[in-house]
């Protein structure tokens, strides 16, 4: 196991390998201390105090907008209430049985009636306009 170890291990070019190595360490430690990578963290750092700082404003308004809304929609709800109960009390009074409908009709003919009058008289006043002054002449009846 030994000898196995020991051919495996001189096959490794332990040269070459240390210069990977240590290549590598060199780049890592280029991009480390690459001001890229400096001036990114930076702004990641004051990106993540901008969030902060917006997260805690927020956390302070949303409470405040949803009570509003709540009673908003309260609102909304009773006025809705409101006009649906107004609706129904109007439609009761159009009701075709509604008293008011039927007062209605009958304030419309008697109106109708008056206009009746007023053009009759209107009439007779044009055909007779002495009549205002001497009255409606009635004639004896023939006995």
């Amino acid at each position: 196991m030994l000898a196995r170890l020991d051919s495996s291990l001189g096959e490794l070019d332990l040269q070459r390998l240390n210069n990977s190595l240590a290549g590598l360490i060199e780049s890592v430690d280029g991009v480390v201390k690459s001001p890229d990578l400096t001036n990114s963290l930076t702004e990641l750092r004051l990106a993540l105090g901008e969030a902060r700082a917006l997260i805690r404003n927020l956390d302070g308004q949303v409470e405040p907008l949803v009570d509003s809304m709540t009673n908003t929609l309260q609102l909304t709800q009773e006025t809705l209430t409101s006009v649906q109960r107004s609706v129904e009390q109007i439609n009761s009074l159009l009701a075709t049985d509604a008293p008011l409908t039927a007062d209605l009709s009958a304030a419309l003919d008697e109106l109708a009636l008056a206009a009746r009058s007023i053009a009759d008289l209107s009439g007779f006043l044009q055909r007779h306009p002495n009549a205002l002054i001497s009255g409606k002449k009635t004639f004896p009846l023939n006995r």
